[in-house]
């Protein structure tokens, strides 16, 4: 086993390339893994993340398609970045949720710490503790979290306070991959 180990990370001929992973969830399932930098991921459904095996020395990257809240620990030495939809978070040690489905929006809420965020159009915001910034008539707002029990998808539970119906019947659709009708009366 040590023989194993010992050529696959120091004699590799591929040394220098990273090998990467592939995590998805199919509608209806969420996931929990941990990263080799200790950093805790939550996966909704109906998503994918791509990351390294082992993070390099200069930063830590990941690709999000669908939603994950992430947990990141904290190294001051390498930044935490998460690509979704030609958007970049960076953090050194956070918590926050992306939510990523579909092909150019991107909503990032704070929860704990601090991010800078820098969209398509290379624009960026810095986000405070209990902010968000996301996509509406097709310009990014920064604005408050307005209910912190959305987060508990993580728990298996979904909170829609607040929201219209139509959101709340496509945010069903996505996660558990049925066609809901709504009938007129």
């Amino acid at each position: 086993i040590l023989g194993t180990y010992l050529y696959l990370n120091y004699c590799n001929d591929e040394k220098g390339k990273e090998t990467m992973q592939c995590f998805y969830t199919h509608p209806g399932q969420r996931a929990e893994l941990s990263l080799e930098d200790g950093t805790h991921i939550w996966l909704n459904a109906n998503s994918k993340i791509v990351y390294p095996t082992r993070f390099n020395k200069e930063c830590r990257n990941v690709r999000l398609t669908g939603e994950a809240f992430f947990k990141v620990k904290h190294d001051a030495n390498r930044p935490f970045v998460v690509t979704a939809n030609c958007y970049q978070i960076q953090v050194k040690g956070t918590e926050f949720n992306v939510f990523a489905y579909g092909k150019k929006d991107c909503e990032v809420d704070l929860v704990r710490g601090s991010v800078c965020v820098t969209t398509p159009d290379k624009l960026t915001a810095n986000l405070c503790p209990g902010e968000r910034l996301y996509n509406k008539n097709g310009r990014i707002v920064k604005g408050k979290i307005l209910d912190s029990d959305y987060f508990r998808w993580r728990d298996g539970m979904i909170s829609f306070d607040g929201v219209t119906i139509e959101t709340m019947v496509e945010k069903l659709k996505l996660y558990y991959g049925v066609n809901i009708r709504i009938a007129d009366n």
